[in-house]
């Protein structure tokens, strides 16, 4: 006889536990022990089919977790990221172990710890979400691939490593964290998203023209103004009022955010003195929720702003090779869609209530599986500080909200969701 399954709290602590930062080889070896740990786990309790999908030729680490329950024909996908971030330097100093999973505050319904919330979180609610799964699954005609995936956080490898095993799907729902969301927040179902890009900027310094000093040097203050002055001309654009630009006139309606730039000064610096700054580096972060805003009309938009205010070209623009999420344009996820009004129905039967409905703020992931034709919605886990020392999770919101939730999704009557259009 199989030991009794873990408790919400024993899995928190328990993946928490592996460092799964998949952009170090200490993550890369976490992560290949956390899915093994999972396939052990399914296998033991004989939860459904459990197989791993190594990175690249070698068996040395692995990928994604990917998790069968049921034999119908209709297939849905439940997701969920198991990497972290890389904890340092944001523990440093902090009298936190990063990879142990504790009680905040002396209550144990909350805990923190390396990745608790983003995306852990998400990984035990799928796990959690098994036994019943299965009973549930085996009176539908509907068959369950649970999806956990790696390097969410980088560049979001896992998930386009999944593509071929997750097409077809017919619906997709995800446990993925909502950006900037806090502990005490109401349940809410996320749809669509906003695209993301970044831009690195250098703004030049004058070179001093005084007798007697090296002609390397630059004027520091000068330099500072101008990063400052480049900064804010950023800030002030507005990509919503580009004229030429189509309109999204049921923005409102939907509740999406501006396009807008976000300007974040990196401060001074210069390879051959360390007194004297030679530039200054400023990184934008780029939201936008219009398609017909494309990488080169927003590098221009910002070219264009900069030289107004500075009044020369002493600078430059350049696209760091991170991670870019692509606009999830509104047609395509929508509060009339058939996939949203059943999230947001079973959820208040769980509730009690009318939940929140948001655009935007849930993963790359979310955008990528949407991208793939597969509709897709999101119930964040109740959690804040995601990627810092304060990260922290609510254990009773995976109990009693996120479980169930996906409990009720899996077993709704075929004719109240009509998830083909």
């Amino acid at each position: 006889m199989p030991p009794e399954f873990p408790s919400t709290a024993r899995l928190m602590e328990k993946l928490v536990s592996y460092p799964t930062d998949a952009q170090t080889e200490r993550g890369k070896k976490g992560t290949t022990e956390m899915l093994n740990y999972i396939r052990e786990l399914v296998n033991v309790h004989n939860l459904g089919y459990c197989w791993l999908q190594p990175f690249g030729s070698t068996e040395r680490q692995m990928h994604n977790a990917y998790i069968d329950v049921g034999r119908g024909s209709e297939v849905f996908l439940v997701q969920a990221h198991g990497d972290t971030i890389n904890p340092y330097p944001f523990y440093n100093n902090s009298g936190v172990d990063p990879f142990r999973s504790s009680q905040v505050q002396g209550d144990d319904d909350i805990r923190n710890g390396c990745g608790c919330g983003d995306d852990k979180a998400g990984v035990v609610a799928a796990l959690r979400s098994l036994p019943g799964l299965k009973d549930i699954l085996e009176s539908t005609d509907r068959r369950a691939r649970i999806l956990i995936d790696d390097d969410e956080e980088g560049q979001s490898r896992g998930i386009n490593a999944a593509k071929e095993h997750i097409r077809g799907c017919a619906w997709a729902v995800t446990f993925e964290v909502r950006a900037g969301s806090k502990l005490d927040e109401n349940p809410c179902i996320v749809y669509g998203r906003p695209g993301r890009m970044d831009f690195n900027v250098i703004v030049e310094g004058l070179r001093t023209e005084h007798i007697g000093q090296a002609r390397s040097m630059f004027c520091s203050e000068y330099a500072h103004e101008r990063t400052y002055r480049a900064a804010r001309a950023i800030d002030k654009i507005d990509l919503d009022k580009l004229p030429d630009l189509p309109e999204q006139d049921d923005r409102d309606v939907i509740q999406m955010p501006p396009s807008r730039c976000q300007p974040y000064l990196y401060g001074m610096q210069d390879p051959n003195s360390m007194t004297v700054p030679r530039y200054g580096r400023i990184n934008v972060q780029v939201i936008y929720t219009n398609a017909g805003l494309t990488e080169a009309r927003i590098e221009s938009e910002i070219r264009k702003a900069i030289e107004t205010a500075l009044g020369d070209t002493w600078f430059d623009v350049k696209k760091p090779p991170n991670r870019e999420t692509d606009f999830l344009e509104p047609w395509k996820e929508d509060p009339d869609h058939p996939l949203v009004k059943s999230g947001l129905h079973h959820l208040e039967e769980i509730i009690g209530c009318p939940p929140e409905l948001r655009y935007g703020g849930g993963t790359a992931n979310e955008c990528a599986i949407a991208h793939m034709g597969i509709p897709v919605i999101t119930l964040p886990p109740n959690m804040e500080g995601e990627h810092g020392v304060g990260e922290k999770v609510r254990l009773s919101h995976i109990d009693d909200v996120m479980v169930p939730w996906l409990h009720k999704m899996a077993g709704s009557d075929r004719s109240h969701i009509h998830w083909q259009n």
